[in-house]
C-alpha cells in the first residue's frame, strides 16, 4: 500500500496532479449522459486516496491479485494493459505465440486509471514490453484530449523511472460507431500522444484509428460488435498485425 501511495505521488510530481474529482458538468452536453453510474460497482475510494474512481473494478482487479498470489507471473512477460478493448481480448496470447502474453484489462478504465494502479498493475510484474490501450473512455466523459495525453506522457516516464529500457507500445484511441460524437477529440489526443511518443526513447506510437475507418472515412462495421463500440475478431486481427512489427524479440520462456 505504501508503494502504491508513493507511485501516486510521484505521479503527482512527475506530470500533473491524479483528477481528485470529476469532470466539470460544464462541459458538452453529452457528457451527462456518459457519467450515468457504473452498475454494482463501488465509487467509494478506499481509505489511503483521494482518488474519486479509486474504488472502481475492484472486483477485477482483486481477481488479477488473488491469481498472482497463487502465482505470481515470471518477469519479461509482454503485458498488455488498459481499458475494456484489452479486457475483452480473451485470446490476445494466441495473437501473439512467441510471446509469453499477460493480459491485464480491466472494467471501462480511463487513463487516469492505469496510472492510479500502476504500481500493481505494471511495475511489480517486471514486463519485458508493454502494450497500452486507454483513454478512449477519458474523452467520452468529457476528460479534454490534452489531458489524456499528459496522462499517457505520465506513464512513459514513470516507465522510465521505475523499469528504464522497458518499451512501452501506445495504441491510438480508436474510432467508434458509439462514440461518433467524440471522434475530432479522439483525432486531437492521438496527434498529441503521437508528439509525446517521438520524444522518448522507449515510446512508440501505433496508429489504428486509420486502418479502422474506410477510404471515405466511413466506419467499418465489420469491426464492431453490436454494441458497436468493441471490437470483433477481425478488429483484434487488425491490431496484432500492426502490432507485431514492433515487438521486441524475446522468446517465450516456458
Amino acid at each position: 500500500m505504501k508503494r502504491t501511495i508513493l507511485t501516486t505521488a510521484l505521479a503527482a510530481l512527475l506530470c500533473l496532479p491524479l483528477p481528485a474529482q470529476q469532470p466539470a458538468k460544464k462541459q458538452a452536453a453529452p457528457q451527462q449522459v456518459a457519467q450515468q453510474p457504473v452498475k454494482q460497482v463501488s465509487q467509494t475510494p478506499p481509505a489511503d486516496t483521494a482518488y474519486f474512481r479509486a474504488g472502481l473494478w475492484r472486483s477485477q482487479l482483486d481477481a488479477y491479485y488473488k491469481a498472482d498470489s497463487a502465482r505470481f507471473p515470471a518477469p519479461g512477460a509482454l503485458l498488455f494493459v488498459g481499458s475494456s478493448s484489452i479486457r475483452m481480448w480473451h485470446d490476445v496470447a494466441a495473437y501473439f505465440p512467441e510471446y509469453r502474453v499477460l493480459g491485464r484489462g480491466f472494467g471501462g478504465a480511463w487513463m487516469s486509471d492505469v496510472l492510479y494502479h500502476i504500481d500493481r498493475l505494471v511495475i511489480a510484474y517486471r514486463p519485458g514490453q508493454v502494450v497500452l490501450y486507454a483513454g478512449e473512455n477519458d474523452m467520452a466523459n468529457g476528460v479534454a484530449p490534452e489531458t489524456v495525453a499528459r496522462d499517457v506522457d505520465c506513464f512513459l516516464r514513470l516507465m522510465e523511472l521505475h523499469l528504464p529500457g522497458v518499451p512501452v507500445i501506445v495504441i491510438s484511441p480508436k474510432p467508434s460507431p458509439s462514440n461518433a460524437r467524440w471522434l475530432e477529440n479522439q483525432r486531437r489526443a492521438g496527434a498529441l500522444i503521437a508528439e509525446a511518443c517521438r520524444t522518448r526513447t522507449n515510446a512508440t506510437y501505433v496508429d489504428v484509428a486509420t486502418p479502422m475507418l474506410g477510404p471515405g472515412g466511413e466506419f467499418r462495421e465489420e469491426l464492431y460488435l453490436s454494441d458497436r463500440l468493441h471490437l470483433t475478431a477481425e478488429a483484434y486481427r487488425l491490431w496484432a498485425r500492426l502490432i507485431t512489427p514492433h515487438l521486441i524479440p524475446q522468446r517465450n520462456e516456458k
